[in-house]
C-alpha cells in the first residue's frame, strides 16, 4: 500500500482551498518476479466535466523502471471521491506541465511510450476527456528542426 502527497484545489476567486481525500493504492505487479514497486512519478491534470458541471482531477502514478506498473485515478469534486481508470496504453514517461493544453473538456500531456507494435517508443500526445473519462492519443506534428 502506498500513500502519496496531498493534492489541493484552490479557487482564486473565492480564495477557498480544498485538500483532496487521501489516496491509498495497492499495486499488484503484473509479473510475479516483481515483488517491489517504486512509484516515483506522478502527473496531474485538472478539468471540467461539461455534461455534469463537475470539476475533476486526473492523477497518474507510474514507475520509471517498469512500464507495466501504473495507475490512473480520477477525483470528482461533486462526489468528493477518487475512482480508478484504466490507462489507454503503456507509457514510459509523461510530462505534467501546468501550461498543458486544456480545451473543451479535454486535457493533453506529452508522453513517451508504445503506441503500436513497434519495439521503439514514440513521443505522442495523450488526451483525457473529463466527461466520459476516456483516453485517446494524437501524433505529434511531423516537423524537422
Amino acid at each position: 500500500m502506498l500513500e502519496h502527497r496531498d493534492v489541493f484545489l484552490w479557487n482564486p476567486a473565492t480564495k477557498e482551498v480544498r485538500v483532496l481525500p487521501q489516496l491509498s493504492l495497492v499495486y499488484q505487479p503484473r509479473e510475479p518476479e516483481n515483488t517491489y514497486l517504486a512509484i516515483n512519478n506522478i502527473a496531474l491534470g485538472f478539468g471540467l466535466d461539461e455534461t455534469t458541471n463537475d470539476f475533476k482531477v486526473v492523477r497518474f502514478f507510474y514507475s520509471s523502471t517498469k512500464s507495466t506498473n501504473r495507475s490512473v485515478v480520477v477525483y470528482s469534486l461533486r462526489s468528493d471521491s477518487w475512482s480508478i481508470v484504466d490507462p489507454v496504453l503503456p507509457f514510459d514517461s509523461i510530462i505534467s506541465d501546468p501550461k498543458a493544453p486544456y480545451r473543451n473538456g479535454t486535457y493533453c500531456w506529452l508522453v513517451r511510450g508504445q503506441r503500436s507494435a513497434s519495439p521503439r517508443p514514440d513521443n505522442f500526445i495523450l488526451t483525457f476527456d473529463f466527461s466520459n473519462e476516456l483516453f485517446g492519443t494524437m501524433q505529434l506534428p511531423d516537423v524537422q528542426c
